[in-house]
């Protein structure tokens, strides 16, 4: 018989076997053991299993419990909270650091012709890039982005004749019928014809072509195909024409229709048809998707190029300008398009609405692209050509204003000289060097004031004297003039060549001077005095020497050199 496993064995206690009488008594007398304490008397009739609490509750005990631990959830909702900021902060942070040394790590390349080819007239040649120029030519000349992109289709069907061979001179709107017929295949558009014409293919190219009044027409003559056999689609893109709005009706299409008209009724409904053959270029794409006022996705192209073009069609100028300078464009075409993108105040940013923001991201590109520049200019070999970009840059106020931080950072103070650069640029230069770097301005002294000269000198010499380093050659000290530059261009030539004679020709001897003002000039070249005057036995220059040392309070290393040996030789 099977077993049945869902059935449950009852509890059973084992039953106690009990031998005779002294057995039972023995196991009687166990189980009262067991339960001594509760032996009669001992347990109450009542128990009483709750006690009453003692402590009195106190609310002000409880609330304050309660009020702690929430401040203790808030705080630790806080923390987690704050170092959840600092730490998007710091990504933030490391992400826009990684971006601007991204940005301005720009390098600058030249072959043969770059040289000659930044100071032509910019054209397709000189960009080695047809597309780049006409970008250029898109910014510097304002065009809006449709009607750049209808030039574009314009350009793209002349070439397209000039290949065929078929015209010489183009005419428009009559040579739209031709080019549907040459460049499209009936069979892979399956293209509709009518009257012997492919009235879509020849809506769509007069469409990229911005003839509008030539569709009217062309709706007008037939309007029983494009009304009646095709619903109401001259009605509804007549419409939108007129009023820029995308509607459309009782139109049917299907996917075995004509490409073109695929296209057409897709873009009345708001859409940009992915048919390849019909939108067979980014022009196409990007051409389609402003018209249906739909935001262009500039990361979806992978190619700079595209990648620049989709910028601009989109208002996204500081991305271009980003693109430009990280690009490896032809360096001809990357200074013309940086040039007309930085300069120009009227192309504002559509992705920087605020105004302030805006000037602020204009000054940097201002910045940058001077910057450029003057790596360009770093890698000119011809003088004049340098000076022409430097001419070119101050003729524009908004570059001026960063010329004097590039001439000195890229070693260029003999521009200084030039008459073509601005009083302006020379005197900001000359103001910036006084206050960092003197030496430089030596090459320009005939462009400074006496006293700025005197200036230059003095600390130049003093500091020469205090570190043991000598000035250059080319400096020519006798153009130290003024009182104080001449006493210290003595002692710096006593310092460096130490003789009795020199020491003579200095200030040390003549006691009408007030030595108070040169005192650490002095402490430096005190034992080199002591030292010669000990060499040549002079007395007189040695008593004039330990009078100096207590009239000016000369330090004690000074003193320590005045020994019982000096003073007895004095």
């Amino acid at each position: 018989m099977k077993r049945d496993n869902r059935k449950i064995a009852p509890l059973v206690y084992k039953p106690i076997d009990i031998n005779n009488i002294t057995h039972f008594i023995t196991l009687l007398k166990i189980k009262q053991e067991a339960y001594t304490e509760f032996s009669e008397g001992t347990v109450s009739e009542y128990p009483c299993f709750f006690d009453q609490k003692k402590d009195i509750l106190s609310t002000e005990s409880i609330h304050r419990g309660y009020m702690d631990k929430k401040v203790i959830e808030i705080y630790s909702k806080m923390k987690v909270s704050f170092l959840d900021q600092v730490e998007k902060s710091m990504i933030q942070f490391i992400n826009n650091k990684k971006s601007e040394f991204e940005f301005l790590n720009f390098k600058v390349f030249f072959d043969d012709t770059t040289e000659n080819d930044l100071f032509t007239e910019p054209s397709a040649s000189s960009f080695s890039d047809e597309l780049l120029f006409d970008c250029f030519t898109f910014l510097k000349n304002q065009i809006p982005p449709i009607k750049f992109l209808e030039n574009g289709f314009k350009r793209h069907m002349v070439k397209f004749f000039e290949t065929q061979q078929e015209k010489e001179n183009i005419s428009y709107p009559d040579c739209v019928q031709d080019y549907v017929r040459l460049k499209y295949s009936t069979t892979a558009a399956n293209m509709a014809v009518y009257e012997g014409r492919y009235l879509w293919a020849e809506i769509y190219v007069l469409f990229r072509l911005g003839m509008y009044n030539e569709i009217k027409g062309l709706f007008a003559k037939f309007n029983t195909f494009f009304n009646k056999i095709n619903g109401e689609f001259a009605t509804y893109f007549l419409q939108y024409l007129n009023s820029g709005v995308n509607t459309v009706g009782k139109v049917n299409c299907n996917e075995r229709d004509d490409k073109f008209k695929i296209v057409m009724v897709g873009f009345l409904e708001g859409n940009v048809v992915n048919e390849p053959y019909v939108i067979s270029s980014v022009e196409d794409y990007l051409f389609m998707l402003l018209h249906n006022t739909k935001k262009i996705d500039t990361s979806v192209f992978m190619n700079p190029r595209i990648e620049f073009l989709a910028s601009l069609m989109a208002g996204s100028y500081q991305k271009a300008f980003k693109l430009v300078l990280r690009s490896e464009f032809n360096i001809v075409a990357k200074f013309h398009l940086l040039n007309v993108l930085s300069y120009s105040i009227d192309l504002v940013d559509s992705e920087i609405p605020d105004r302030e923001l805006a000037d602020k991201t204009f000054r940097e590109n201002c910045r940058v692209f001077c910057m450029f520049v003057f790596k360009i200019i770093d890698k000119l070999t011809l003088y004049h050509y340098k000076l022409n970009l430097v001419e070119m840059l101050q003729d524009n106020n908004d570059y001026a204003n960063y010329i004097p931080e590039f001439i000195i950072k890229h070693n260029l103070i003999e521009m200084v000289k030039e008459d073509v650069i601005k009083n302006k640029i020379k005197e900001r230069i000359i103001t910036e060097l006084i206050g960092t770097d003197k030496k430089k301005l030596l090459k320009i002294l005939q462009y400074l004031d006496d006293s700025v000269i005197e200036g230059i000198f003095e600390d130049l010499l003093e500091q020469a004297i205090l570190t043991d380093h000598k000035l250059p050659q080319n400096i020519n000290l006798s153009k130290a003039e003024g009182k104080k530059a001449e006493d210290l261009r003595d002692l710096y030539i006593f310092n460096f060549e130490p003789s009795i004679s020199n020491l003579k020709s200095t200030i040390l001897v003549d006691p009408t001077i007030d030595l108070r003002p040169y005192k650490f000039i002095i402490e430096h070249v005190f034992r080199k005095a002591l030292h010669v005057c000990k060499e040549s036995k002079d007395k007189e220059i040695s008593r004039i020497l330990f009078e100096i040392n207590g009239k000016i309070d000369l330090n004690e290393e000074c003193s320590s050199l005045l020994t019982n040996d000096f003073l007895m030789f004095i």
